[in-house]
């Protein structure tokens, strides 16, 4: 009677921990819509042999963007996995406007979350990747007047790094649905010309990059499965 009754109990015991690690192990598929605002320099010089033009300019903007990520668990509350955001036509304010092209960004995150209070948890994050900018606006114009004037630049994609924080609060809903508010804070380079050549006998260069800090406030929602 007793092994009955202790077998009972572990087989109760095994069904609840292994039900509790099949609902902590579910994945997470999130989109989500982005406000944001930076500021920063596009930092650019031209050279024609000895003679230096400086063509740097302190730049602001804002908008808004839309994300999309799926977490996957690696420990414990730690989850990590691919994200994507997308831009659209982004520009850059302040000084000078200035129109860059479409930027979308790929990147990998992280996340620890902690239950905070009922179904609340406080979410704190962080990520790194890459940005790829598809030249357009003013800068595409800057592109297409270098090869009119013989310069070998091509209107390909440019590369970018980016490495951000996140803190924000999950509120889980009913079913598999949950709701999510982050605020983040990011550091982003984008690489525009890197151009070094000789034309008609004399030397030319051109070197531009953006530096640029940018927060934001993103709202969510999420499924996981």
């Amino acid at each position: 009677m007793r092994g009955t009754r202790f077998g009972v109990s572990a087989a109760i015991l095994i069904l609840t921990l292994t039900a509790g690690a099949d609902a902590f192990a579910q994945e997470r598929l999130g989109v989500g819509f982005d406000l944001w605002a930076e500021t920063g320099q596009l930092s650019g010089e031209q050279w024609i042999n000895a003679s230096r033009l400086d063509e740097s300019f302190d730049t602001a903007a804002a908008g808004g963007s839309i994300s999309a990520w799926m977490l996957f668990l690696a420990r414990d509350r730690v989850r990590a996995g691919p994200g994507i955001r997308f831009f659209g036509n982004y520009g850059r304010g302040g000084n000078q406007e200035y129109l860059l092209g479409f930027l979308t960004e790929a990147f990998m995150m992280g996340e620890y979350s902690l239950r905070a209070f009922e179904k609340f948890d406080i979410l704190l994050g962080g990520r790194a990747g890459l940005a790829v900018l598809a030249p357009g606006g003013e800068f595409g114009e800057e592109i297409t007047r270098l090869q009119r004037e013989g310069v070998g630049v091509w209107s390909v994609p440019r590369p970018g790094v980016l490495a951000g924080i996140d803190v924000g609060l999950r509120r889980q809903l009913t079913g598999k649905f949950a709701l999510r508010a982050d605020l983040n804070a990011q550091y982003e380079q984008l690489f525009l010309f890197a151009t070094n050549e000789e034309i008609d006998h004399y030397r030319f260069q051109k070197n531009w990059s953006t530096h640029t800090i940018r927060l934001g406030l993103l709202f969510g929602a999420e499924v996981s499965f």
